[in-house]
């Protein structure tokens, strides 16, 4: 029955990112808007009561995914309703614990291992949610939110792959990619 968002945390975060403050107001629309889109998915798929009847970490995380992928989503068209497009960059950032995810050298095993956790579960998770958007609007998105399907499943291709015909083949020039 509450909803948390602790704004010193905002600007905390944009410090530490070395983003610019101005932002902050926008920035903390854009995650309370985050926030209220996971009470609407309670009320609309009983999101506590699934996450306190799973125990399989796969199961966990798929359904982390897809609701936190529709967060950033709902959230992301949110602040383009408001015109406050600045946000939506910033707000991935702050998820993710750096302006750059996956591509800062020397950061501990550690933070990166959490920083790749993150970019998946919330940024690729809002990626497939807007693949599902485009497909088949929200309805199409609230049936994948209620389904049960694995991450595995979620995170695998949809078109049909080719058959390999030489194994070999498919070795082909990687010494010169290594």
């Amino acid at each position: 029955g509450e909803v948390l968002v602790v704004p010193p945390h905002v600007r905390q975060n944009l410090q530490a990112l070395g983003v610019d403050e101005s932002q902050e107001l926008a920035v903390l629309k854009l995650f309370v808007a985050h926030e209220l889109v996971h009470a609407l998915q309670d009320q609309e798929i009983s999101l506590a009561k699934r996450f306190a009847q799973m125990t399989q970490s796969d199961v966990i995380d798929s359904l982390v995914m897809r609701t936190e992928g529709h967060a950033v989503m709902c959230s992301e068209m949110v602040m383009r309703e408001l015109d406050l497009l600045p946000a939506i960059d910033t707000g991935r950032a702050v998820l993710t614990g750096t302006l750059k995810p996956l591509a800062e050298l020397g950061s501990l095993l550690a933070d990166r291992s959490t920083r790749c956790r993150s970019a998946l579960l919330y940024l690729s998770g809002a990626d497939l949610l807007y693949k599902e958007f485009e497909a088949g609007g929200m309805e199409q998105v609230w049936q994948l939110l209620q389904s049960d399907r694995q991450l595995t499943k979620l995170l695998r291709p949809r078109a049909k792959l080719l058959a390999i015909a030489d194994r070999r083949s498919c070795f082909a020039g990687i010494d010169d990619r290594l």
